[in-house]
């Protein structure tokens, strides 16, 4: 999420050059999208309030756990520790971005913007100790949601639409005038 969110503080940019951002600027994002929009809020100072469901705290240890569970059941967990994280090295050389750099807890920390963590028990993709984590990091400025029984799919979806009506409500309160 380090070059999307410096992508993302572009279209920002530009919807301000038009006259089309009105108001506080709130950002949602899912998995990927919510450790982006973390990111994102710690380097740019127009987002107000943030909604990130099932984010991952930091790329190495999300790198590590997809490997084993979901890209490479079986043979990833023959792989050693050592390994993925030189795998996690060179695609930050490749990319041109320190791994290291890629930790939601630490950007965090980096704003005092209200965060809305919202992140499933039974995730099993993103497990849900990374939102403990990122609210750990900033339990001042961040609110927890954790929901019994939903995976990373189901609050993508969001069957029973808890995690929209928490999500507005969170930003109706946020961003009021």
């Amino acid at each position: 999420g380090l070059r999307e969110s410096q992508d993302l503080s572009k279209v920002v940019d530009e919807l301000e050059s038009r006259n089309l951002l009105h108001g506080p600027l709130g950002v949602y994002g899912i998995s990927y999208g919510a450790t982006t929009a973390i990111h994102l809020a710690s380097v740019d100072s127009r987002v107000k309030t943030v909604v990130a469901v099932a984010p991952f705290s930091d790329m190495r240890s999300e790198v590590s756990h997809y490997v084993r569970t979901i890209a490479m059941p079986g043979v990833g967990r023959l792989l050693s520790e050592e390994v993925i994280q030189e795998a996690v090295d060179e695609a930050g050389e490749l990319g041109g971005y320190e791994p290291d750099d890629a930790d939601a807890a630490v950007a965090i920390q980096r704003t005092q913007i209200p965060v809305l963590l919202i992140h499933g028990k039974s995730d099993f993709i993103i497990p849900h100790e990374h939102s403990q984590r990122i609210h750990a990091s900033a339990p001042h400025t961040s609110d927890l949601v954790e929901l019994r029984a939903a995976g990373h799919l189901s609050v993508w979806l969001d069957p029973l639409r808890r995690v929209e009506r928490r999500a507005l409500v969170w930003f109706d309160e946020q961003l009021a005038p």
